[in-house]
């Protein structure tokens, strides 16, 4: 009995060290449970209560029921958020009756504001079905990291299946938010939310000005339940939350671990595995790899795969993904051209039919990693948007572009003329003149969304550094009705 005292001691003396570690790196905690834990949280200043919350059972303890509409509670962040890396965990519950969720926050699980006037926005996290820029689901704002969501379309009345899928969305779930300006272990990813440790969200993206973003997240903020005080429309439905943690690390039981291990001196012994084991487990790791390809590729719908042609404000974009999900293709923006790469789907959506691939952009020693949303509607990313093309393959495509072929048109820009001839297979070739350039370019037709006869491409024109020409981006559109 005196061994299984001691060992039990010595547990029970590790678990408090490995805690009290672990507790150096909350910046705030307030586990919500009663009043008291919002005039008095656990890490942190006391709340500011602006009207009337519930306390109901929670995931742990109680929690509080923030109701629809202006913000309910905030608390106090006089050194704003950790700026280089940190965490914000929680638990929520959605409450009420629709499968549905609309614009403006449905709910806005929470939001961060500027303590002086309570109108720049730090962070707020919520599900959406218009984000103001015409996109949806999932939806996180981030100083000087922009915006993200899981969605690329938007409308009215968007089912809550669309965030999660089988899983019942008026149920408990884990939200975590971390972010890393030098990459999340290891990866291009800077900002990374989870529900109940599956990813939902992810950006790439790195602050521009690495000072002015670490004086804004600095900055004494307000931590609200759910928006300003003053803000009636942005609150859509009641929710619960619980639990709620922000920490100075992107990985709080990592950070502990590893000043545990500074603090303990101890006798490594360098275990080593035979070169036969090793063969053995790498082949294994492969096939079970190969096997989940395969059947994330056998699920996925086949227009999907194909030629697509398309652009945006900055460029034209074109690429193919091919019979094994391999993407290939170029974007061309006025000074540079990125070779666009995939080498696999990274998701498909039964429910929402929302296909996601991770594409590498690559130019001149630089890369940079974006997701592209593949709908039935179309493909779009941050950059562009494209439409599967079938004018080599179907009878239907080959009639319009036999119709098409050897048309011309002009279009005026600014002080130039774009000339436009259609080949076959409706590839299109352009040329721009004005008094003192002349520069070509090609592209593909792609059909106008919403219409039976037109058709439109995205032309970029290079631009000249020896002619001082800047380039030109414009968009060209016909209607095969009046051929």
């Amino acid at each position: 009995m005196l061994n299984y005292r001691i060992l039990f001691v010595m547990f029970v003396t590790l678990a408090a060290s490995f805690a009290a570690a672990a507790e150096k790196n909350l910046v705030f905690y307030s586990s919500l449970d009663t009043a008291q834990y919002l005039a008095v949280p656990q890490v942190g200043k006391p709340a500011i209560v602006a009207r009337e919350v519930t306390f109901v059972e929670g995931v742990k303890g109680g929690a509080i029921r923030v109701k629809e509409g202006a913000g309910s509670v905030a608390f106090p962040l006089p050194e704003g958020l950790p700026p280089d890396c940190g965490m914000i965990e929680f638990d929520a519950k959605i409450e009420n009756d629709r499968d549905w969720y609309r614009d403006a926050g449905d709910p806005t699980f929470f939001s961060i504001f500027d303590e002086e006037t309570s109108k720049k926005m730090l962070m707020a996290f919520e599900i959406n079905a218009n984000n103001g820029i015409a996109k949806s689901g999932w939806y996180l704002r981030m100083s000087h990291y922009g915006w993200t969501t899981s969605l690329p379309n938007f409308g009215w009345h968007i089912p809550y299946k669309t965030c999660f899928g089988e899983d019942d969305p008026k149920a408990w779930h884990h939200y975590a938010i971390r972010w890393n300006i030098d990459g999340l272990d290891g990866s291009s990813d800077t900002v990374r939310v989870t529900r109940n440790g599956v990813q939902i969200l992810s950006m790439q993206k790195v602050p521009e000005n690495l000072e002015k973003y670490r004086a804004r997240m600095c900055e004494p903020a307000r931590l609200y339940f759910a928006r300003e005080f003053f803000e009636k429309e942005q609150n859509h439905c009641d929710y619960l939350i619980d639990e709620f943690k922000i920490w100075s690390t992107d990985n709080p039981t990592r950070a502990a671990l590893a000043e545990k291990k500074a603090k303990q001196k101890k006798t490594a012994i360098k275990l080593t595995v035979s070169p036969e084991l090793a063969a053995a487990r790498q082949k294994a790791k492969e096939a079970a790899a190969l096997a989940a390809k395969k059947a994330l590729l056998s699920s996925i719908p086949q227009w999907s795969f194909g030629e697509f042609f398309g652009g945006g404000e900055k460029g034209a974009a074109a690429f193919l993904i091919n019979d094994s999900g391999r993407l290939e293709g170029t974007y061309q923006t006025v000074d540079k051209t990125w070779k666009l790469v995939a080498e696999e789907f990274k998701s498909f959506e039964a429910q929402s039919g929302l296909c996601v691939m991770d594409v590498s952009f690559v130019t001149d020693g630089e890369k940079m990693v974006k997701p592209l949303f593949i709908t039935i509607d179309g493909a779009r990313c941050e950059d562009f948007e494209a439409w599967m093309c079938e004018w080599k393959i179907s009878p239907a495509w080959k009639a319009v572009a036999e119709k098409l072929m050897d048309k011309t048109c002009t279009l005026e820009e600014e002080n130039a003329v774009v000339r436009v001839e259609i080949d076959e297979n409706a590839q299109v070739r352009a040329t721009y003149v004005s008094e003192d350039q002349v520069s070509k370019t090609s592209s593909t037709l792609i059909p106008v969304v919403g219409t039976e006869s037109e058709y439109h491409a995205y032309l970029c024109f290079p631009k000249d550094e020896k002619k001082k020409f800047p380039g030109c981006v414009t968009e060209v559109t016909v209607d095969a009705s009046d051929f």
